[in-house]
């Protein structure tokens, strides 16, 4: 494992960001708490890590209902 941050692009927005989730480093998303519906949205609708902001967003608004 490696402390570099893989750069990635957020499949919803376009914004880059950074994912720590394969290296030595704890990443920011798994502090983020995600419904059983989020997580079906994730997976159905997109490929790959959202950004901080969208993902916080989709959470938001599925709370929201």
């Amino acid at each position: 494992m490696t402390d570099k941050p893989k750069k990635k692009e957020c499949p919803k927005c376009g914004t880059e960001f950074s994912c720590f989730a394969e290296t030595n480093k704890r990443c920011w998303c798994m502090d983020v708490k995600l419904s059983d519906g989020t997580l079906k949205v994730l997976n159905s609708e997109f490929n790959g890590c959202l950004c901080p902001e969208c993902l916080t967003d989709l959470e938001n608004s599925a709370k929201r209902g």
